[in-house]
């Protein structure tokens, strides 16, 4: 987890319980929590302020997890951030479509202490990780851009003050031509 600044977890389920218990695993190792009751709630959240990681359940009220998945995915202001399922529902089915609406792992409940942290630990790292090379990778484009003007104006400039002194022989050149030849 980045050291400067806690990672912000949006813990997504409809049982009190549930975001309860969440809420204080992950507050004990560090992250900042924040909270939707069902997959409608969730994306009002993230637009409101994007987490580095959700945890979605999948039987809710209003909006089921796979289909606040799908919202999330179909966005690119939301389509990077990991979701990770929890949901009691176990069958290889129900684990198989949270990967096909693009979630990033699956907590089966009864969860474990020890099993979230890992998980939530490496999704959130990797997501800081590529968060961090996209940023690299962004001012590197901008420096690229800069001297690739600078380049443009130096080559302009370059020209123009050689041309200059061309233009001068060029003219002396003329001028001896047009002059009658001495015997």
């Amino acid at each position: 987890m980045n050291s400067e600044m806690p990672a912000r977890v949006l813990v997504v389920d409809d049982n009190q319980v549930n975001i309860d218990l969440l809420i204080t695993m992950l507050e004990r190792v560090g992250y900042e929590t924040t909270t939707a009751e069902n997959g409608v709630e969730a994306l009002e959240a993230v637009a409101q302020a994007p987490p580095d990681l959700i945890l979605l359940d999948i039987n809710m009220p209003e909006m089921d997890g796979y289909e606040a998945c799908k919202h999330l995915k179909a966005d690119p202001a939301t389509a990077e951030i990991p979701v990770i399922f929890i949901s009691a529902m176990q069958e290889t089915k129900d684990i198989l479509r949270g990967f096909e609406v693009v979630g990033v792992d699956y907590i089966a409940k009864p969860f474990k202490y020890r099993e979230v942290i890992a998980r939530v630990n490496a999704h959130v790292s990797l997501y800081q990780q590529k968060q961090h090379i996209q940023a690299m990778r962004e001012k590197e484009q901008e420096q690229y851009a800069l001297m690739d003007a600078m380049r443009s104006q130096f080559i302009g400039s370059a020209t123009h003050d050689l041309k200059n002194p061309l233009f001068v022989i060029s003219g002396y050149t003329d001028m001896l031509e047009n002059l009658p030849a001495l015997e």
